[in-house]
């Protein structure tokens, strides 16, 4: 890890090489150095390799997949011509000696090197195919050549290219292999003249599938003009394979493990800098790949060495590795390789209140999801021996806490996207500690109307008022709150608290009934009731109404203007006729057909006939007859819901039918036979003819304005008369035609028809949506019942919410009444919430309660929204409890209400919060602040280039998710960076490398943390604390390493009173040991909390 593996690895290739001895040892070394040509050398190639090698990986041919097929039966048959003659191009071929195939010199590199006097054999030859007894081809022959073969990640095969260039002669030839994909067919021959060929893991995953040769079957009458070759590097004996980041064949199963079984080799070296991540299992896919014998056999192996390993003898797994490993530490080497300092700084942040609002309620959510899970048995399980869903149902919680701290608006991303800064976080916040205090409320009306239908139901009346009367009060108190925190409105973020109408009718209603029947309900008498039930029951109907009212006016409105256009609307069609009697005179109809069947394939008709004109007008025709007949329908059906007014009261019957019709509990068994049922067979079909039922095209994509879900295309009668229209239109000049403006007109009154759909849908939704309005108003007055032996033979335990069974009243009373308390608990927790965030909005002074002084940097926040300054609280906790727990209660020295500590909240000043860093420089300005952590994150990596404009900077994370995210951050904030996660890493480390103006490069820790040379930067952030100690030091390994010139620094950012405190001082501590269960539980606080959890004996 950054000790000069590769270099060390060259030279030893150099230095023994195929059929050439050992070099001799020269003691006498000593000789005069000019140390700045040197230098200036090392500059000079570092340049120009890393150039070299960004366009050795960047040279793609043209004709990509062509080249697979080095066969030239292809070239023969289609040969090139030279531009300006008649004489043509022929291919250098050359000829199989074995079989006599032809084979393109260029696709298979013969054309690259001295091949005169080498005999050829194809591809298929060369792999034991065919065989040649004349020349005696063994099968399954291999070429013995001198060259290693290199195999790295993509992201390091450049670094080799690099080094390779910059310490070893020009005369030594370097081969860059990309497989058969992008280079096609490297002939052995070729690969034997090279030195060294680098190979990337994911060239031989492609190259599985090109292990075996396609044999030729003799049977098909033609032969393939195509020939695929197999994978050459299978029949190359090498000198020398060197796998660098040899954990990648840990796993003898996967396709580069088993392509690197397959490759034949004199010598076999593993190269790695990354330590054993699960067990020493691990291992056996070094020794396999190496040919230890006799371990390599999996049975040896467990046998003889893991067994025992297991059962506590490690002396033969060690006396083995000590014989065939060479290994180098830091610590051995670091007075050779004279590194610049490297320190370490771990900025500590504090969440704004806000955002630790946001993080308690997030973290109450993953404690539920992990509570209960049944991997908590185990609390000494290491987190890496779970099961693959365990692990994943385990770890999905405390990743999502981990993404919320760097990102809270990430928790709306599928609800709002504009979720982004801290005063959008705060609206966010409040709504929706407003839609959780509206559904508490709805749970204490629900349970006090079911106390007072009990009641009743019990014959106890004078019960039932005073459960009557405690929802009055309860909805009084909502409205008492609004007027404490100055809420207005009903659609803005900071809106009125609302109890729900229908609820309000259920009880006005009731407590009317009960008044009739002289019982005294306290608070409120019958003029205040039958007003409150008024205001209730038109609020509830009040848009609905007026939706139905615009609907009458605007249909009356255009029905006045349609009724003229509906009577000459079916002569219109009649101009059809004569145009393509006049095209056909012309002699032009083809084209007319070309451009109809065209738009009908692109629109997804290709089975209507169009095949002449005169068919197409007799279809076009028919169907605009069966148009107008419908559209006609619909218009006598949207006049009768019209005359039939249903919100007027001598149309009641009408109403009452709709409904039955509708939302009767048996109309679904019944036919649909009302007047707006047949009103909207009609409409259906009317809009059959007008437009074609398209899929719903996005997840977001809701009812359009017509009604109809998911996207709408025009019909095929539109498409025909529309593209015979834009045909006639543009050859009107040679044909003098006058039939345009009747063909205009059509296409309007094709819209006039779409007016009239979209009107009687509008009118149809309106109407039954007032019906349904109309009908919850009445089922919401039901009160509770006993529930008959037919209910409980058909519902069984399932009962309706408005029936009960004789005998369980006590049970329901209990239950009732117990579920109160807590909804009442929960809606005062949510009400606290409110009056806290309203007191942050107005952002007043305020003077503590106990010392009168006034509060200014920091402060603590009771859930009740009383202050105490930060000295006050200190007295009172040391006061009142010596023990100070999250689970400890406190009384609020004000209201007296008792809270948890836990719940009890610190806020800082914004003033205080924008203090510099000692890193950072004084006034940076930020485009907009996203999150305490982000914003800290940004400060840094723009005073880092401040302070030094050549330096660059790394940034880490584990959390892929947040890449796409925090690179927006960046842009927006004018930083130029590259994101490792593109499509050409190759260049994305090169243009970071070379070009002086990329500062930043962001990297997942999966993938860029391990191989990568990243000496051009001498900075490390960490955008969160890694649960896993390796990780870390393979990333801090990308810069601390051999070539590095400048001082370093380990920037590490932690969020205090959160999980990731935790997170860093396992890390901290030097605690290299598995994660378990039990830190996860504690990481969530799990057992701190009270909550229980399910522990071993």
């Amino acid at each position: 890890m950054g000790l000069g593996k590769t270099v060390e690895v060259i030279g030893l290739i150099l230095s023994h090489q195929r059929g050439k001895g050992l070099p001799p040892i020269v003691e006498d070394v000593a000789r005069e150095v000019d140390i700045v040509k040197i230098i200036v050398g090392e500059l000079i190639s570092t340049v120009v390799a890393a150039t070299d090698g960004y366009s050795a990986l960047q040279d793609k041919m043209n004709s990509r997949y062509r080249r697979m097929f080095c066969y030239d039966n292809l070239e023969f048959m289609n040969p090139k011509r030279c531009k300006g003659k008649n004489s043509v191009l022929k291919p250098l071929t050359i000829t199989c000696t074995a079989c006599f195939t032809i084979c393109s010199q260029e696709r298979v590199y013969w054309d690259r090197f001295c091949s005169h006097d080498i005999p050829f054999l194809c591809p298929e030859c060369i792999h034991g195919k065919v065989r040649d007894n004349a020349l005696s081809i063994p099968q399954e022959s291999t070429y013995p050549v001198k060259g290693t073969l290199i195999i790295a990640p993509s992201t390091i095969c450049h670094q080799w290219y690099e080094e390779l260039k910059r310490h070893v002669r020009d005369d030594i030839k370097i081969d860059m292999y990309r497989g058969l994909v992008n280079d096609g067919y490297k002939h052995p021959e070729y690969l034997a003249t090279q030195d060294v060929v680098i190979c990337s893991f994911e060239t031989l995953r492609q190259e599985v599938y090109f292990v075996e040769a396609r044999p030729r079957l003799d049977s098909l009458r033609h032969g393939k003009r195509h020939h695929i070759a197999p994978t050459p590097l299978l029949a190359v004996e090498w000198w020398r394979i060197c796998i660098d980041e040899a954990q990648m064949v840990e796993s003898t199963s996967c396709s580069v493990a088993l392509m690197c079984d397959g490759l034949k080799a004199v010598n076999r070296w593993c190269i790695t800098g990354t330590p054993i991540t699960n067990s020493v299992q691990d291992l056996y896919g070094l020794v396999r790949f190496l040919r230890i014998q006799p371990f390599w056999n999996e049975r040896w192996w467990r046998n003889a060495l893991l067994n025992l390993y297991q059962i506590g003898i490690g002396k033969p797994v060690s006396d083995l590795f000590s014989k065939i490993m060479w290994r180098n530490t830091k610590k051995t080497v670091s007075d050779q390789m004279l590194l610049p300092s490297k320190n370490s700084n771990l900025t500590v942040l504090r969440f704004t209140p806000i955002e630790e609002q946001f993080y308690r309620s997030t973290l109450s959510s993953c404690r539920l999801k992990v509570r209960y899970m049944p991997c908590l048995y185990g609390l000494s399980t290491p987190i890496s021996s779970l099961h693959g869903k365990d692990f994943e149902k385990l770890m999905e919680p405390l990743q999502a806490l981990r993404k919320f701290i760097v990102f809270p608006s990430l928790r709306f991303q599928e609800s709002k996207a504009n979720v982004s800064t801290e005063e959008s976080l705060q609206e966010e916040l409040f709504r929706m500690s407003t839609q959780q205090a509206e559904v508490h409320q709805r749970n204490i009306l629900m349970y006090y109307s079911g106390l007072a239908g009990l009641e009743w139901l019990c014959e106890s009346e004078t019960n039932a008022a005073k459960y009557y009367s405690s929802a009055i009060s309860a909805m009084k108190e909502l409205d008492q709150m609004n007027n404490k925190l100055g809420l207005k409105g009903s659609r803005c973020a900071y809106r009125q608290l609302r109890s729900d109408r229908l609820q309000q009718i259920h009880i006005f209603s009731a407590i009317l009934d009960l008044l009739k029947n002289g019982v005294e309900v306290r608070g409120i008498n019958q003029k205040e009731a039958e007003a409150q039930l008024n205001l209730a029951s038109t609020g509830y109907t009040e848009q609905t109404v007026s939706n139905l009212t615009q609907s009458y006016v605007a249909a009356s409105e255009f029905f006045l203007k349609y009724q003229a256009t509906l009577s000459k609307v079916k002569s219109s069609i009649g101009w059809l006729y004569e145009a393509i009697n006049l095209v056909n005179n012309a002699g032009q109809q083809h084209l007319f057909i070309d451009a109809i069947r065209t738009a009908l394939e692109n629109n997804g008709m290709p089975n209507v006939p169009a095949s002449n004109l005169l068919g197409l007008n007799f279809y076009v025709v028919r169907r605009w007859n069966e148009l107008i007949d419908c559209a006609k329908k619909v218009l006598s059906e949207t006049k009768k819901i019209m005359k039939n007014n249903i919100m007027e009261e001598k149309w009641v019957v009408i109403l009452e039918t709709v409904i039955a019709c509708h939302f009767s509990p048996a109309s679904g068994k019944l036919s649909k036979n009302c007047s707006l049922c047949t009103c909207n067979r009609q409409i259906s079909q009317l809009e059959s003819l007008l437009f074609i039922r398209g899929s719903k095209t996005s997840k977001d994509q809701g009812v359009d304005e017509t009604g109809t879900a998911g996207e709408q295309k025009i019909s095929s009668l539109e498409i025909i008369i529309r593209t015979f229209l834009g045909t006639l239109v543009r050859m009107q000049k040679g044909m003098q035609c006058d039939l345009v403006a009747l063909g205009k007109e059509v296409v309007a009154q094709l819209e006039e028809f779409k007016a009239l759909l979209a009107l009687s849908k509008r009118l149809y939704a309106s109407a039954n949506e007032y019906a349904a309005k109309i009908d919850e108003i009445r089922q919401c007055k039901l009160r509770l019942q006993y529930a008959s032996v037919d209910d409980i033979t058909k519902y069984g335990s399932r009962l309706p919410i408005n029936l009960i069974i004789r005998g369980t009243e006590n049970n329901k009373r209990q239950t009732d009444l117990n579920a109160l308390e807590l909804e009442k608990l929960k809606q005062s927790r949510c009400l606290a919430k409110l009056r806290y965030l309203s007191n942050l909005r107005s952002q007043q002074t305020h003077d503590c309660p106990i010392c009168l002084t006034t509060v200014k940097d920091a402060w603590i926040v009771y859930p009740c929204a009383h202050y105490l300054c930060v000295p006050c609280f200190n007295r009172l906790t040391r006061r009142n409890s010596a023990i100070f727990r999250n689970d400890a209660l406190l009384v609020c020295a004000v209201c007296r209400a008792t809270t948890y500590i836990s719940q009890i909240s610190y806020v800082q000043s914004k003033a205080s919060e924008k203090k510099t860093h000692l890193l950072d420089v004084p006034n940076v300005q930020l485009k907009r602040s996203v999150s305490v952590k982000v914003d800290a994150i940004i400060r840094r990596i723009k005073s880092i280039r401040l302070r030094d404009p050549t330096s660059k900077t790394l940034l880490f994370t584990s959390l892929s998710m947040l890449i796409n995210p925090l690179c927006c951050v960046l842009s927006e904030n004018n930083i130029n960076f590259r994101n490792f996660l593109g499509t050409n890493r190759q260049k994305i480390l090169a243009d970071f490398r070379l070009k002086p103006e990329i500062e930043l490069l962001v990297m997942p820790m999966s993938s860029g943390a391990r191989g990568l040379n990243l000496t051009a930067s001498s900075n490390i952030i960490f955008v969160e604390p890694q649960m896993d100690v390796s990780q870390i030091a393979q990333a801090i390994g990308r810069i601390d390493r051999i070539g590095q010139k400048k001082e370093m620094m380990v920037h590490h950012f932690v969020v205090y009173d959160s999980i990731e405190e935790q997170i860093y001082y396992k890390y901290s501590q030097n605690q290299d040991k598995d994660w378990t269960v039990q830190n996860i539980v504690h990481l969530l606080d799990l057992k701190d909390n009270g909550e229980d959890i399910m522990y071993e004996e």
